[in-house]
């Protein structure tokens, strides 16, 4: 059995799930739909700082009761 197939299976049938896509100024967030098939984009937000922006995460998944996340790529360059 797959980790994926095991992730959505602990899931409740109320939640969604949210993809995030993190860039260096915004984040992308994206809410599925209750069977997991589609997820749909709802909102960007202006980064702010790790506890702000936590913070608007926190609230935006409590609203579209999100109970899991799936993160998009994260790029980072070295110095």
């Amino acid at each position: 059995m797959s980790t994926q197939k095991l992730f959505i299976e602990k899931l409740n049938t109320s939640q969604t799930l949210s993809g995030l896509d993190f860039g260096d100024k915004t984040i992308g967030i994206a809410i599925s739909d209750k069977t997991y098939t589609i997820a749909s984009p709802v909102k960007t937000i202006n980064r702010k700082g790790i506890k702000k922006d936590i913070t608007e995460l926190i609230e935006i998944f409590e609203e579209y009761k999100v109970g899991g996340v799936v993160l998009g790529p994260v790029s980072y360059t070295h110095l």
